[in-house]
C-alpha cells in the first residue's frame, strides 16, 4: 500500500495554517519588510536599514516569517516537483508490519512480513511544520503584544507569567513531532510502533530538560537528578542508531542533524539553570527548529528515494 500526499492534504494544511491567526502575523511581517525596503530606498536612505539589521529586527522578522510559512513552503516544493520536475524527486519511507505465526507439529514459530506501507516523507514532516507555525505565532504574541509577557531580558525562571505555560506545552508537542519526523526520515523498513516509541522516549527525556531550565540546580539532589536525566538521554538516543536505514548517506546526514538538535536543546536548557534570558531560550528553540526544518526541506528538494532506494 502507498500513502501519498495530494492536493486535498495541501488544501487542508493551508486552511489550518490560516486558522491559526488569520494571516495577522504574516501581514505584519510583510508590512515590516515593506517598511524596511522603503527606508532603504535611494530617495530616503539614511542608514535606517543598517540599523534594523544591526538591531536584529530584520533577521527576527525573516525567521518568524519563514517558520510561520513552513507548511506552505513544504507544499510548494511538493507541488512544484509534481508539476515541473523531470527527475526522480519522490521522497518516501517504508513502514512494515509483522505477524507472529505460532508453532505447530510441522513448523516452528516465526515472524513473517504481513504488510508494508510506503508513506510520503512530507506526511511525516507536516505535523512538525504545523507545530512550528503555531509556536511561532505563540511566541510572537507573547513578545510583541500590547500586554507583552516576555521581554528580551526576562529571566527564564519559575516566576514566568502563566500564559508562557501554553507556549511550553506547544513546544513539547513540537519536540515530539520533530523527533518523530527526523527518526522516520532516517529510517525505512521499520514498524510504526518502533518509530513512535523511540520518538516518545526521546521526547520525554528532552521535555525534562526543557521543564527544568526554569529552576536552579543548587543542591546535591538536584545535581543528581540532572545526572540521571543525562543518562536517560543517552539511553534513549543510543538505540536510534539501530533504526537507521543501512547504506544510506542521506539517512546518516539527517541522523547527524537530529543528534545536533537534541544535544543543543538538552545542553543549552541544562546550562540555563534558571538564569538564562527569554531571548536566549527562544533563540535556541527557534534555531533548532529551523535546522530540523531545513533538513526536511533538503530531503524534499533532492528526493529521498534516489539517494536511498528501498
Amino acid at each position: 500500500m502507498k500513502l501519498e500526499f495530494n492536493a486535498t492534504f495541501g488544501v487542508i494544511i493551508v486552511a489550518l495554517l490560516l486558522l491559526i491567526c488569520f494571516c495577522r502575523q504574516v501581514l505584519q511581517a510583510l508590512a515590516a519588510g515593506a517598511d524596511l525596503c522603503d527606508k532603504c530606498s535611494a530617495a530616503a536612505c539614511d542608514c535606517h536599514c543598517v540599523a534594523a539589521l544591526v538591531s536584529g529586527q530584520a533577521a527576527r522578522r525573516a525567521v518568524a516569517l519563514y517558520c510561520f510559512l513552513l507548511p506552505v513552503t513544504y507544499n510548494a516544493v511538493y507541488f512544484y516537483h509534481a508539476s515541473f520536475s523531470t527527475f526522480d524527486w519522490a521522497s518516501s519511507v517504508v513502514l512494515v508490519d509483522f505477524q507472529f505465526t505460532a508453532a505447530n507439529a510441522t513448523r516452528p514459530a516465526k515472524l513473517r512480513l504481513a504488510a508494508q506501507t510506503e508513506v510520503d516523507v512530507i506526511i511525516c514532516a507536516m505535523p512538525f511544520a504545523l507545530m512550528v507555525a503555531l509556536n511561532t505565532w505563540t511566541w510572537l504574541a507573547l513578545t510583541t503584544d500590547a500586554r507583552s509577557h516576555l521581554a528580551p531580558d526576562t529571566v527564564w525562571d519559575d516566576a514566568l507569567p502563566e500564559p508562557v505555560a501554553y507556549y511550553e506545552l506547544g513546544y513539547y508537542a513540537e519536540l515530539l513531532f520533530l523527533n518523530f519526523s527526523l527518526i522516520a526520515v532516517a529510517s525505512s523498513g521499520r514498524t510504526l510502533p518502533e518509530l513512535a516509541y523511540a520518538a516518545l522516549a526521546l521526547t520525554l527525556v528532552l521535555c525534562s530538560f526543557v521543564a527544568n531550565a526554569r529552576f536552579r540546580a543548587d543542591d546535591a539532589v538536584q545535581r543528581a537528578a540532572a545526572a540521571v536525566r543525562t543518562l536517560l538521554l543517552v539511553a534513549a538516543a543510543l538505540p536510534l542508531a539501530a533504526l537507521l536505514q543501512p547504506a544510506c548517506v542521506l539517512a546518516e546526514a539527517v541522523a547527524a542533524m537530529h543528534a545536533f538538535c537534541v544535544c543543543a536543546v538538552a545542553g543549552l536548557h541544562f546550562a540555563a539553570n534558571g538564569e538564562a534570558s527569554a531571548s536566549a531560550i527562544l533563540a535556541v528553540r527557534v534555531g533548532t527548529s529551523v535546522l530540523a526544518s531545513l533538513a526536511h526541506l533538503a530531503v524534499l528538494v533532492h528526493g529521498r528515494n534516489r539517494a536511498c532506494p528501498h
